[in-house]
């Protein structure tokens, strides 16, 4: 094709027909010009078809992320939700005397109470994506939108949950360490140093006090929020998912 053109050109210009040059001269940028856009968008379509199959593969790897992350959160909710359960109960049990408590596994309450747990899904794949930019390769803006709340949500969840766990470390259990053996607790979480305390002990003086009922109350409080947390993020999931 080139070695035509250029000969019509030489002809051309032997012939002294420059207005006739000029045209095809025109033509022929024109031409080059057409072929550079069609080069272009077929880079450009190449380029786009790529990073959608970059989207794509990207949307596979969060979903499967995310599946393992909602076994996880289910776990987790329960464990919190038998904390939430059982501080509500032993908080109902402040001032009662030894015969009613007596109808209660106290042991078991106290060790439900401080088994709530910390929510820590993987995050690999989306800390990725934020950290690179590949987060902009999905192409669901609705997706991207949802994707940044669950990061946020979690961050405040596990900012809560610290709350909560210094709260429990600092003040609730050194307090109950005073009057109760934590050793007799450790049978439910089937732990194999479990053994009845050789102190002898009793559970009533512990629930005529203000301050043991104020300590559930906190933690009960916290509790409470961290689990509200927690279905919201559940939620948010949901609609990744």
């Amino acid at each position: 094709m080139m070695p035509f053109f250029r000969k019509l050109r030489h002809k051309f210009l032997s012939e002294n027909r420059v207005t006739k040059y000029l045209v095809y001269a025109i033509g022929e940028v024109i031409l080059v010009v057409i072929g550079i856009l069609i080069a272009l968008q077929v880079n450009t379509w190449n380029e786009g078809r790529k990073e959608h199959k970059l989207g794509e593969q990207l949307k596979a790897n969060l979903h499967g992320e995310f599946l393992r992350n909602r076994q996880l959160l289910d776990t987790v909710l329960l464990l919190n939700q038998n904390a939430y359960d059982a501080n509500l109960a032993l908080l109902d049990l402040v001032g009662a005397d030894a015969r009613e408590l007596s109808r209660h596994n106290l042991d078991s309450l106290y060790y439900f109470t401080l088994s709530a747990e910390s929510y820590l899904p993987a995050r690999h794949t989306i800390d990725e994506a934020l950290r690179t930019g590949q987060i902009d390769l999905i192409e669901n803006n609705e997706l991207k939108t949802i994707l940044l709340e669950w990061s946020t949500e979690l961050d405040l969840i596990q900012a809560y949950k610290l709350s909560q766990t210094n709260w429990q470390n600092e003040q609730m259990i050194p307090f109950i360490n005073k009057y109760i053996p934590l050793i007799q607790t450790e049978r439910y979480g089937g732990n194999p140093w479990y053994k009845p305390s050789k102190i002898p002990f009793e559970y009533e003086p512990l629930f005529q006090l203000l301050e043991f009922e104020n300590i559930l109350d906190n933690n009960l409080y916290l509790l409470h929020l961290i689990n509200m947390r927690l279905q919201e993020i559940r939620q948010t999931q949901e609609e990744i998912l």
